[in-house]
């Protein structure tokens, strides 16, 4: 078909773990115009030996604007875990600091907790849900514990809702934790909820320009359009 020229351009969108079956030299590959979704995702193409750009997928968040905190007894957690490959969305993860930390609660969407199905009571599990602004106003915190991940819209919900966002990449806003480094995160965690309990725990904020790049799907659809022109 390309050389019939029916396809002019072959373009690649590197997301998340597809990037885990990548292999170096490949005449496909090479002949395409590679892009991740992150910058460390066209890291890991590059240390394949391929040129790859960085371009944002474009998502048009549910909220615009801060979020007030929820009134509750105890701190809340948000999570994103699917069932299928829970484990690298950081289910293991997950398990430590909901048995750590009985007295805060942590919500899951995404998946029904297959993976644990004798979970203890503090944390619970809604499945897929199509409108996420009502779990994110319930949220003081959001956790992202991915093994491999593009800049997922539940991050940058998260940041745009002014949540304290626990991301395993650096980003700006984000509270970093290296994935597998669990000391790191209970230490996190404990110091938001001691926070919670001191009742000194506020929104966050990103910077205009951070939330703009976040938040605009013109300028995200335009920069792709370059791309495969």
């Amino acid at each position: 078909m390309q050389r019939l020229g029916i396809i002019r351009r072959r373009v690649i969108y590197w997301i998340g773990s597809d990037v885990t079956r990548l292999t170096p030299q490949s005449r496909f590959v090479a002949g395409c115009s590679n892009i991740a979704g992150s910058s460390w995702l066209a890291e890991e193409v590059r240390d394949h030996g391929y040129a790859c750009a960085e371009r944002l997928f474009p998502v048009e968040l549910p909220i615009s604007d801060v979020l007030p905190l929820p009134e509750s007894e105890t701190l809340q957690v948000l999570c994103y875990v699917p069932d299928a490959h829970h484990d690298l969305h950081g289910s293991p993860e997950i398990r430590v600091l909901v048995e750590k930390f009985p007295g805060v609660e942590f919500t899951v969407i995404g998946g029904d907790g297959t993976w644990w199905p004798d979970s203890p009571g503090n944390i619970r599990f809604l499945g897929w849900v199509d409108d996420p602004v009502g779990c994110l106003a319930g949220a003081h915190v959001v956790l992202r514990r991915t093994a491999h991940d593009s800049l997922s819209a539940f991050v940058r919900e998260g940041l745009v809702a002014g949540r304290h966002v626990i991301f395993t990449y650096k980003v700006p806003g984000v509270i970093h934790v290296e994935r597998g480094d669990i000391t790191a995160l209970l230490s996190r965690m404990d110091e938001l909820n001691t926070r919670f309990a001191e009742q000194r725990l506020v929104q966050t904020s990103v910077d205009p320009k951070i939330r703009g790049w976040l938040s605009d799907t013109d300028a995200q659809l335009e920069a792709l359009s370059r791309d495969y022109d």
